[in-house]
């Protein structure tokens, strides 16, 4: 039989953690884990903040456009359409590269081989069938 113990230890001042807080600021959230006393301490402090604050919702505002998760689904989408179209194969899910968004944005392919360090295939013949990616892009 193997029992695994797990000790908190306390964030702020290294003795021993009651628990773990979670708070955020900025768009970050962090877990602390403190003892009880450090605990109280920390939502003594945020008290008068909390007081006068409202419970964010789902949207995220940045500057003066409201951005919501999952709202560039259809763009990136048509980013890896395009790359594809022109030979390149981005992976279906995650990120896409800066660069490759950006020369999306310009429609400038020689600046997506670039940024995929894929090069470009002579155009071929190719019989009514669609031609395959030349290469595949991955990051991360």
């Amino acid at each position: 039989m193997k029992q695994v113990v797990t000790t908190l230890v306390d964030d702020l001042d290294g003795g021993p953690a009651d628990g773990t807080v979670r708070v955020g600021l900025d768009g970050v959230e962090v877990e602390l884990d403190l003892s009880a006393r450090n605990e109280q301490t920390l939502r003594t402090s945020l008290e008068p903040f909390l007081q006068g604050a409202r419970r964010a919702s789902r949207t995220v505002s940045r500057g003066t456009v409201a951005h919501r998760p999952g709202a560039n689904r259809d763009r990136n989408q048509a980013i890896r359409a395009w790359a594809l179209e022109n030979g390149v194969q981005l992976p279906e899910r995650g990120r896409i590269a800066g660069a490759v968004i950006e020369a999306y944005e310009a429609g400038d392919a020689a600046a997506l081989y670039a940024a995929t360090g894929v090069e470009p295939e002579p155009a071929a013949p190719t019989k009514g069938r669609k031609k395959p990616p030349a290469a595949q892009f991955r990051t991360g």
